[in-house]
């Protein structure tokens, strides 16, 4: 897919929310929402912060704007919601997005271990089936990757080894590159 320059700045202000994630101390995960192009919310991980796995910079994202995409929704359907976001969204993100008529998501890096974008919605009931958005993994760039390695190499130092070696095992063996949406 050829990206634009509305879907390039959107994906670079994701990876910066990633950046800001990583100088928190948080796994780098960083999303950007809009409606019609315009952003409403941009936000990153703060799970280890909140202490709360709901955390994630996409159920943040759209736990936050519900208004405004439920406005925009209900005033023309034919309004565009758009979710960049660096990390394949997981179970709970996609879920959201989901319920909450997303149209479009855009993300960079696979997530071998808890990306949900794979899933066969044909066996989910029809309201679910018919508000599914489009999902586009996107080849923009390596920045988001090595947030991820480097801090999973950072908690094996801490001491916190069985989730980011394993994690850090599926990255370095290229799991994170098929393309399954």
């Amino acid at each position: 897919m050829k990206l634009d320059k509305v879907h390039k700045k959107k994906l670079d202000m994701a990876i910066n929310m990633a950046k800001s994630a990583f100088n928190l101390g948080n796994y780098p995960v960083g999303a950007v929402l809009t409606i019609n192009n315009i952003m409403v919310g941009k936000g990153e991980n703060k799970i280890k912060e909140k202490k709360s796995f709901l955390n994630h910079a996409e159920m943040r994202l759209i736990s936050e704007s519900p208004e405004k995409m439920f406005k925009a929704k209900s005033k023309d359907p034919s309004n565009k919601i758009r979710l960049y976001t660096t990390l394949e969204p997981c179970i709970q993100c996609l879920g959201a997005s989901v319920t909450n008529q997303v149209d479009e998501i855009y993300f960079i890096v696979k997530d071998p271990n808890g990306g949900a974008t794979g899933m066969r919605r044909k066996g989910l009931g029809l309201a679910y089936q018919n508000k599914w958005p489009k999902i586009f993994q996107i080849d923009y760039s390596e920045i988001p990757l090595k947030l991820m390695l480097k801090f999973f190499k950072n908690e094996i130092k801490k001491g916190n080894t069985k989730w980011p070696s394993k994690m850090l095992k599926l990255y370095e063996s290229g799991n994170h590159r098929s393309k399954n949406p």
